[in-house]
């Protein structure tokens, strides 16, 4: 099982498909959030994909789908052992796929850069941890919008039944992740809401 650790620092982790199970709204949301310890408290909070999988934000969904997924189409004539294939995908909707894949890469590259400058220029005027954490929310923020926008591409794209094969492979990637959350950052793993 993977574990994932995310504590106050502003940090992306990843997302999938859209399902009507996965509703931040339900019961277990709202007692596992209001359970939440408050700032300044140290004990975790952890999210269980095996046992709670609609605790997950669509961008993190999102984000760990496009992570898995390959970044090139397979070799003509061996595609057998390749995700898009095993998936049954058509060669239009590998080529959508491979095309958010990449530029989720290039996003998340992006991200990690602005973060570093940011993180660089506030430590370097004496910021605290707080004020640089607020600040580089906000890139967070857009790299999670930007994960959401090519959910939207890709279901404007590719078939209801693909869609579905998707949607499979991502409550099997929540099935086995644990999130580790401490202090502001259970706030911040939720939004965009």
């Amino acid at each position: 099982m993977q574990s994932v650790y995310l504590l106050l620092v502003a940090l992306s982790v990843a997302v999938v498909p859209h399902s009507s199970d996965l509703k931040l709204s339900s019961p277990a949301f709202l007692d596992w959030t209001e359970a939440a310890p408050q700032s300044g408290q140290s004990k975790p909070r952890v999210i269980d994909g095996s046992e709670n999988p609609e605790l997950f934000p669509e961008w993190f969904i999102w984000e760990l789908l496009l992570e898995t997924l390959p970044r090139s189409a397979p070799p003509e004539g061996d595609r057998r052992g390749n995700r898009y294939s095993v998936l049954g995908l058509t060669d239009s909707e590998i080529q959508t796929l491979l095309r958010e894949v990449r530029e989720f890469e290039r996003s998340k590259g992006i991200l990690s850069r602005q973060l570093m400058a940011k993180r660089a220029a506030l430590t370097a005027s004496k910021k605290s941890e707080s004020e640089i954490r607020d600040a580089t929310q906000e890139l967070n923020l857009q790299y999670r919008y930007r994960i959401l926008d090519a959910r939207h591409r890709i279901y404007q794209e590719v078939s209801s039944a693909s869609i579905e094969k998707l949607r499979d492979l991502a409550y099997q990637l929540v099935a086995g992740t644990k999130v580790h959350l401490r202090g502001r950052a259970v706030e911040s793993f939720f939004k965009p809401w």
